[in-house]
């Protein structure tokens, strides 16, 4: 087995913790879990576990070399879990635990989370199931709560209490939006055009956000009419254009506020807004604290 390869237990919380123990991670409790910390093999770590009874949930900070690899124990893990994943890269991932997981760490400076679910609390069939992870992570409710769990560091009793209560709310966001009736295929999307169109119209906001263009120009500029715009955009990435806008200036102005000394009077002009008392009600709605709250924390 090559050196840099490391072997653990994914899905079971107590073997997930004995195997991380046994790398050298030394383990202490928690006000309702447990706190793991890491420092060797070019790895650099700390994660907060909490374990329910049909669910647990990991939050971790790493620093890890790019060709440390983990794989699971088993050759097969769990059937019986739901994993979910997000990560302060704005990468994510939903995986129906079937089969062999491997794991490949290539970020310094990663913040993730896990929510391992019980198959048992959710009642849909595999086709639908597959379908709703699919769009988990567009809904604006599960990015925003994702997010905020993200800025909270995994250390100390004090946030471990804070990083509970937040992946218990996302959990049940999760759960209900799950079980939420799917809606029926506009039968415009059924069109390649049509869909081009809608992808096009994403990647137009994505550039411009800060001074995005009108529906109605936005509409001429795709080649789509504005009602099947806004109708196939929210279908497609599960949420309004106006609120897709707002995430998307909230998400950058906060990695503007952590990352960089801009002022909060400049970073709020540089994301499109004018009237900086609404750009800071928005921000505290979305992340829990102001801007200025949070740069100084």
């Amino acid at each position: 087995m090559d050196n840099n390869t490391y072997l653990i237990n994914c899905t079971d919380p107590f073997d997930y913790l004995n195997s991380l123990e046994e790398l050298g991670n030394r383990r202490h409790k928690l006000w309702n879990g447990y706190e793991l910390a890491f420092n060797k093999y070019n790895v650099k770590t700390n994660c907060q576990i909490f374990i329910k009874d049909d669910l647990h949930f990991y939050r971790t900070d790493s620093s890890v070399a790019d060709n440390i690899v983990l794989k699971v124990r088993e050759e097969k893990v769990d059937r019986n879990y739901i994993d979910l994943r997000m990560n302060c890269f704005g990468n994510s991932s939903s995986i129906i635990m079937d089969k062999e997981l491997q794991l490949q760490q290539v970020h310094e400076k990663e913040q993730s989370l896990h929510i391992f679910l019980k198959r048992e609390l959710i009642d849909l069939n595999k086709e639908l199931l597959d379908a709703k992870m699919k769009n988990a992570y567009l809904q604006p409710k599960i990015k925003s709560l994702s997010e905020h769990i993200l800025s909270i560091p995994a250390t100390g009793n004090n946030n471990a209490l804070l990083i509970e209560g937040k992946l218990l709310e996302l959990s049940y966001v999760f759960l209900n939006y799950l079980h939420t009736p799917v809606l029926s295929t506009p039968s415009f999307l059924s069109n390649d055009h049509n869909l081009k169109c809608l992808g096009t119209a994403k990647e137009i906001l994505d550039m411009e956000f800060a001074d995005p263009p009108t529906i109605k120009a936005l509409s001429k500029r795709v080649g789509i009419n504005t009602n099947q715009l806004k109708v196939g955009f929210k279908y497609m990435y599960g949420s309004t254009i106006r609120q897709y806008i707002i995430n998307l200036r909230l998400s950058e102005a906060r990695q503007l506020i952590l990352n960089s000394k801009i002022s909060i009077g400049e970073i709020c002009n540089k994301v499109g807004y004018t009237n900086h008392g609404h750009f800071s009600s928005l921000y505290r709605e979305r992340f829990g604290q102001t801007p200025v709250s949070e740069r100084v924390a």
